[in-house]
C-alpha cells in the first residue's frame, strides 16, 4: 500500500522538518478539507480552523507516519471529520442559561370532552371521546 500513497514522499518530508514539502502538502490537500470542513459544518471560519488544525496534527504525525497503515489522504480525511463532529457536538451541549418558552397548546378541548360530575360531586371520565379513543387513553383531555 506504500507504493500506492501518492502523498508518502511528501509526509515524510514534513516529518523530517522540511517547511516546503509541509507548503505544498497544504497546498495539495487544503481546498478539500476546507470544503469537506465547510459543509459539515455550514461556516466558512470555523471551517478555517478546523482545516488549521487538522494541518497541525499531520505536522505533530508526520515524524511517526508508519506507511502501510494506511494512505495519508484517507487518514486526514478521518481527522477533518472527527474534528468536525467534535465542533458539532460542541455546538449541541451549549448549555442556555433558561429554556426556550414552549406552550403546548394541545388539541381544543371540546364540550363532549369535559368529564360528567356525578351526584356526589366526585368528578369522573367519560365512557367515550367523541374522537372514538376509550376513556382515559384520549389525548384530548384533562383533568381538571
Amino acid at each position: 500500500m506504500a507504493a500506492e500513497d501518492p502523498d508518502l514522499e511528501l509526509v515524510q518530508r514534513v516529518g523530517r522538518g522540511d517547511t516546503a514539502a509541509a507548503q505544498a502538502l497544504v497546498a495539495r490537500k487544503l481546498p478539500r478539507i476546507h470544503g469537506l470542513a465547510r459543509r459539515l459544518l455550514g461556516d466558512a471560519a470555523e471551517a478555517e480552523d478546523v482545516a488549521q488544525d487538522a494541518f497541525l496534527r499531520v505536522w505533530k504525525q508526520a515524524p511517526s507516519w508508519r506507511p502501510g497503515q494506511a494512505k495519508f489522504d484517507t487518514w486526514l480525511h478521518r481527522v477533518t471529520l472527527n474534528l468536525c463532529y467534535d465542533r458539532l457536538r460542541r455546538r449541541r451541549e451549549l448549555p442556555t442559561e433558561q429554556p426556550p418558552e414552549q406552550v403546548d397548546p394541545g388539541p381544543p378541548r371540546t364540550a363532549a370532552c369535559t368529564p360528567a360530575t356525578s351526584a356526589a360531586g366526585w368528578r369522573r371520565p367519560w365512557r367515550r371521546c367523541p374522537r372514538g379513543s376509550a376513556r382515559r387513553s384520549c389525548s384530548c383531555t384533562t383533568r381538571s
